[in-house]
């Protein structure tokens, strides 16, 4: 029985058409049917033949709300006017992508010109060793002034974290 039922169910072809994106592709919705009877079916037809085969090598790609459409997480269908909005706010986020990467190229450009005309650090032979500048010796504690009871530092014990 449930043969006949799929069988008249492809032969009738229920399907609604949704809408449309930006490129031509048109999108349809069928009645819950025999597979899953929960949910609608939801499906793209493609402008041309091909672009079916584009979109699985991911030469193109469906719009984001048209994928959530046809996934079930998105109840409503994309009007044309969202779809529209989208294209721009992604074009406006590819000009201050240039934008910001022209500034950095000149901020780099202007840090290498000043880098030439300032003299370079002298390098340490000696990496591994330590010895303080003398301006950067901190002076010490009269000799008259004791620093505690014994002249040596106390031992420090940490205390356990409290939770």
């Amino acid at each position: 029985m449930a043969f006949f039922a799929r069988f008249w169910q492809a032969v009738r072809k229920q399907r609604r058409l949704v809408g449309y994106d930006l490129e031509g592709n048109r999108f349809y919705e069928s009645p819950p049917g025999v597979i899953d009877p929960q949910r609608a079916r939801r499906t793209v037809e493609y402008r041309k033949s091909g672009d079916l085969w584009d979109t699985a090598a991911g030469i193109s790609r469906l719009p984001a709300q048209w994928n959530a459409w046809l996934a079930h997480t998105r109840n409503s269908a994309p009007t044309l006017d969202e779809l529209k909005s989208d294209i721009a706010r992604q074009e406006k986020v590819a000009f201050n992508v240039a934008r910001l990467k022209q500034k950095e190229d000149e901020e780099n450009r202007r840090r290498s010109q000043t880098s030439a005309i300032l003299p370079r650090p002298k390098l340490d032979p000696n990496p591994g060793r330590f010895e303080p500048e003398p301006e950067s010796i901190s002076p010490q504690a009269p000799p008259s002034k004791p620093i505690g009871p014994t002249h040596e530092p106390q031992t420090w014990v940490p205390r356990s974290a409290r939770k």
